[in-house]
């Protein structure tokens, strides 16, 4: 998902973001579970990662904490496609860019509107 995939997550409008590239797990989304507690109900956080781990985690974040995750978007990587064995209760637009091969390097992308 590379030149498109980057222009859709131009369009997006964010109150606040979370640059988390070059962490590994845990540390991005204990990073992100401090600074979504920053913003107001309703609000969107744009979150940056590099650690493939967070296509897992981050969906699992939101849907355990009543989080919106509006969009993940990959960017840099020449495959793209859907992860069939991705978690089934997590929104489908979630999983539609979540990287099929394993070792490919990418920047993942969170679009998150902050649950009650």
């Amino acid at each position: 998902m590379s030149e498109r995939a980057g222009e859709r997550a131009d369009e997006w409008k964010w109150d606040d973001e979370l640059d988390t590239r070059g962490l590994f797990c845990p540390e991005p989304v204990m990073l992100l579970h401090n600074r979504i507690a920053d913003i107001q109900e309703g609000q969107i956080l744009k979150v940056m990662a590099t650690d493939p781990s967070t296509t897992r985690d981050i969906p699992r974040f939101c849907q355990f904490l009543n989080h919106e995750l509006l969009e993940t978007v990959e960017v840099g990587n020449a495959h793209e496609g859907t992860d069939e064995s991705a978690d089934k209760s997590v929104n489908k637009s979630v999983n539609k860019s979540v990287k099929k091969s394993a070792g490919q390097s990418g920047e993942f992308i969170f679009f998150i509107r902050r649950g009650a």
